[in-house]
């Protein structure tokens, strides 16, 4: 080859390696070609002159309508969400949107998203970032999210959060008070002002729970109790004809009357003691049965009830009836002085029968009106229980089982029928 022509395929190699591969001619049909050029595992390692990613106008302008054609997708489908109220997955959808679009009235959607589901952090910090990413001016939407924004934030101070959680779940919460019903059933979320708080936790096989809590401002409050299966456990419930007596379960002070709800107590027999100065006291030996409610009837009445108009009259009546026969005593002696067929002998045997009638007459009434006065049962109005008598149940869910009645009154201790 001529020494000019080795030059000339030396100068046409050294073109060919150093020509870039964004540098290769367009296509013939003259439109203009992405070229990607995959990066290295590790940008770290790549050399500093690595190729990058390199996209043409017309390329980046298609790539940015399809990611708004999908945003306006995703926000369609958020907003079906939030009007059927699946609110978190409406938050996940405006969430994928606002990555898209970064439209900040996607947050604006996210925060009130937050809002209904009562999460009251989030629904301050979403606003916040909605309220910074909005130009300022005259706006009903801003005034609109600084307003939920502060509602929410006081919310923050009035509300928490507490979940509860038991294993095994499905087991009823009520909270505060029982009478205000099922406030859910394990596992269950729900929102309580900050401060102490009295939580019940039932489920029918096992032990039921009392809590006493204290939730904490800005600091959800998390209740997790494994049950313990019910092992030969019954309800007592104890009832007294009057309030403020002390009762007494196996030499344990459990209160003062009206008992309350009926309190669950191991299987078998208890002894029961109810005092009050001034009133009989009852003692009893209730027998509790598995899963059964026993009821303890202490009957009590004073102890010194005093006198009334039947004593009086009845002290009078007696006296009466005293000097009654004691006339008829007299005429009697008289009588014993005079002849049985004269007219004095027959006027004082008469005077004799008349003064044993109505004297044994009188004494009679006496006699019974100051048994009746001292037998009677007697309770201060001030002192009746207004909740003697009341039927009661078990305080699980569930039909009312049969309980036992043990009843004690001027007569002894007795037991009465299921009822």
């Amino acid at each position: 080859m001529a020494p000019m022509a080795r030059i000339a395929v030396a100068c046409i190699s050294c073109a060919l390696l150093v020509t870039p591969a964004s540098a290769q001619p367009p296509p013939a049909d003259g439109e203009p070609k992405t070229v990607v050029v995959t990066p290295p595992p590790d940008d770290q390692d790549a050399p500093p002159d690595a190729p990058q990613v390199v996209l043409t106008p017309q390329a980046e302008a298609d790539k940015l309508a399809a990611d708004e054609a999908k945003a306006d997708e995703l926000r369609r489908e958020a907003f079906r969400l939030y009007s059927s109220g699946l609110y978190e997955q409406s938050i996940a959808r405006f969430k994928e949107a606002y990555g898209l679009s970064k439209d900040p009235d996607l947050l604006y959607s996210m925060a009130v998203s937050h809002q209904q589901l009562r999460d009251w952090e989030n629904c301050v910090a979403v606003m916040e970032d909605f309220i910074a990413k909005t130009p300022p001016g005259p706006d009903p939407t801003l005034d609109r999210a600084r307003n939920i924004r502060d509602l929410c934030e006081a919310r923050i101070e009035q509300d928490q959060t507490l979940t509860v959680v038991t294993v095994p779940a499905g087991a009823n919460v009520y909270v505060d008070n029982k009478n205000t019903g099922v406030k859910g059933q394990t596992p269950v979320t729900m929102t309580l002002r900050p401060g102490k708080h009295r939580i019940w936790i039932e489920l029918d096989g096992y032990e039921s729970i009392m809590q006493d809590i204290e939730v904490q401002k800005r600091e959800p409050f998390n209740l997790s109790v494994t049950l313990k299966e019910e092992r030969d456990l019954g309800w007592l419930h104890v009832d007294a004809t009057v309030k403020g007596a002390t009762v007494f379960v196996d030499g344990q002070t459990l209160g003062k009357t009206p008992f309350g709800p009926p309190r669950q107590f191991s299987a078998g027999p208890h002894q029961i003691i109810v005092e009050r100065e001034g009133y009989t006291r009852f003692t009893g030996t209730p027998i509790v049965e598995r899963g059964q409610l026993a009821r303890v009837d202490a009957y009590m009445v004073q102890t010194d009830a005093g006198s009334t108009w039947r004593t009086n009259l009845g002290v009078a009546s007696t006296i009466l009836g005293a000097l009654a026969i004691g006339g008829g005593v007299t005429a009697m002696v008289f009588a014993n002085d005079e002849y049985n067929d004269t007219e004095d002998f027959e006027t004082l045997a008469g005077l004799e029968r008349l003064g044993y009638g109505v004297g044994g007459g009188l004494m009679a009434v006496g006699i019974s009106l100051i048994v009746w006065d001292l037998s009677r049962d007697v309770i201060d109005p001030d002192h009746e229980n207004p909740e003697y008598g009341r039927p009661v149940s078990r305080p699980t869910p569930g039909a009312a089982a049969p309980t036992t009645r043990l009843m004690i009154g001027p007569g002894g201790l007795g037991l009465g029928g299921t009822f």
